[in-house]
């Protein structure tokens, strides 16, 4: 197919509702992709092509560390092709299959980047509405990547959601009941099933009769073994509290004695994002020249390539940005967040950004693809910092959280950063 000579096929990786999935190789960058071919006649006489869409612009908008990356989408005469990030480990499902049950602190981890990755979904009014360990992917550290947005649905406030959807098993009680629901509580109840699974090799609520798993669902009553810890049980009842209104959120759950211990997201050590961004500039490059019958090219977002070059940008050009604003926000005593956002190309803004921590005689080292700690320190002042990097449709958004030092020095000291923002950006 010319429209994928950018792709050598290796071979597949299996067969999807709508098509094959296969298993590429991107030639300029040698990043293995996972390809996803949806035959438009198929979506068009099953009537899922709203759902296909749906998936397609959710993934177009969205980057974070656990959920899945869409690079790019192909759009023939008959078929769209997904070109989205390779997940060599599989589902979670076929890991929990081999295991059979989890001890807790790797159920942990787990749990909390699926959180992470939900609450960034939440925060942008979007309800997954089918999480369960078949769309949980995990990449080669074994990191979450939330995947299968087709079921998913956008919240406005005030409005409540009536549609039915998702897998019984994991279907909250007020979704197959047919009631009203507000929607971040559903995707609470789904990780709640999730837990349970992951701490036993089962499911709380099961039955050959989809009737009587409604019930039992509804009842909200269900055995947990003697093995799982009291904190974990107590949680578990939390989440899977039949009553909506009554369930836990996920910040309380972030405060939750099970989980509150030492931050075990994005420990783990995961490829530099640089790759990410080589693909799809190489992309826009070839679709500028290339030109296919009755093939329509469509990239993930517009930008330049963003380097990695641990720390040096010396050989960087100076750049100006385009606007930004600045977010303030305050969540209690002890936890203080200042964020940025900007709408500058990736290679502009991490050269004004870098250049900014320089500038602050701030440190920093790279964690993971979207994350830094960050450290400021003289004779008399010292600061432990960490920042968070999020995209959204065309922007950037910048979390600074303080981990350790005091209020003001971290407010003064991040100043100087969005100052120098300032100076060097345009608005």
């Amino acid at each position: 197919m010319s429209e994928l000579e950018n792709y050598r096929i290796l071979g597949p990786l299996g067969r999807g509702t709508f098509g094959l999935v296969k298993l590429a190789e991107h030639l300029e960058t040698k990043t293995k992709v996972a390809l996803k071919f949806l035959k438009k006649k198929t979506i068009s006489e099953k009537s899922m092509i709203s759902k296909v869409k749906r998936e397609i612009k959710i993934l177009k908008k969205f980057q974070h560390p656990h959920v899945i990356k869409l690079y790019e989408v192909i759009d023939t005469c008959t078929t769209f092709i997904l070109v989205l990030e390779y997940l060599p480990r599989g589902e979670l499902y076929n890991y929990l299959e081999k295991k059979g049950k989890l001890l807790e602190d790797e159920a942990r981890i787990f749990v909390e980047q699926i959180l992470s990755g939900l609450e960034f979904c939440h925060s942008h009014r979007l309800v997954h509405r089918d999480i369960k360990p078949e769309n949980l992917l995990l990449d080669l550290n074994g990191n979450i990547k939330i995947a299968d947005f087709g079921l998913s649905n956008a919240i406005r406030d005030g409005e409540f959601l009536s549609t039915s959807c998702g897998s019984p098993n994991y279907a909250a009680p007020e979704v197959i009941s047919g009631n009203k629901y507000c929607g971040p509580e559903v995707d609470i109840w789904s990780t709640g099933v999730v837990l349970y699974a992951l701490l036993t090799g089962a499911l709380p609520f099961d039955d050959t009769s989809i009737p009587a798993l409604f019930t039992k669902i509804k009842s909200g009553k269900f055995s947990i073994p003697y093995h799982i810890s009291a904190d974990a049980r107590d949680l578990l009842c939390r989440m899977l509290n039949p009553d909506p209104v009554g369930r836990i959120t996920i910040q309380q759950i972030k405060g939750h004695p099970w989980l509150y211990t030492e931050n075990l997201l994005m420990k783990k050590d995961t490829k530099d994002f640089a790759v990410s961004y080589k693909l799809l500039l190489n992309q826009k490059l070839c679709s500028e020249t290339a030109k296919f019958d009755g093939v329509k090219r469509t990239s993930l977002v517009k930008d330049d390539t963003l380097e990695s070059s641990g720390g040096d940008l010396s050989t960087m050009d100076s750049i100006r940005g385009e606007s930004k604003e600045l977010v303030t926000l305050y969540e209690s005593p002890n936890s203080w967040v200042y964020g940025f956002r900007t709408n500058m190309d990736p290679s502009k803004f991490m050269v004004i950004l870098i250049n900014s921590l320089k500038e602050s005689k701030i440190e920093w080292k790279i964690i993971t693809n979207f994350s830094l700690d960050l450290r400021y320190w003289t004779q008399n002042r010292s600061l432990k910092m960490h920042l968070i990097i999020y995209k959204y449709e065309n922007s950037f958004v910048l979390d600074f959280k303080l981990v350790k030092g005091k209020v003001m020095i971290f407010l003064d000291c991040l100043h100087r950063v969005y100052q120098f923002f300032n100076i060097h950006t345009s608005y």
